[in-house]
């Protein structure tokens, strides 16, 4: 029975918030097209030299620590 009242109270706390998330998704957040995504920094793998570009950025990157990537 527990479950089932807090359940409930979880349901009518996200039905009173719904609108107020809508409107700020809809006009605050940016569209993923126009955020920066990590394949941005990456080679185009349909380019017939990506693997020369993955080459290229493994070795730019040789010499970054681990501790740092991760």
């Amino acid at each position: 029975m527990k479950n089932l009242t807090s359940n409930n109270h979880q349901l009518e706390v996200l039905d009173t918030i719904a609108d107020s998330v809508t409107e700020i998704i809809a006009n605050d957040m940016l569209s993923p097209e126009d955020c920066w995504q990590p394949t941005d920094y990456l080679p185009d793998l349909r380019n017939n030299n990506y693997i020369d570009e993955v080459n290229e950025l493994r070795k730019r990157a040789s010499n970054i620590p681990n501790t740092v990537l991760v």
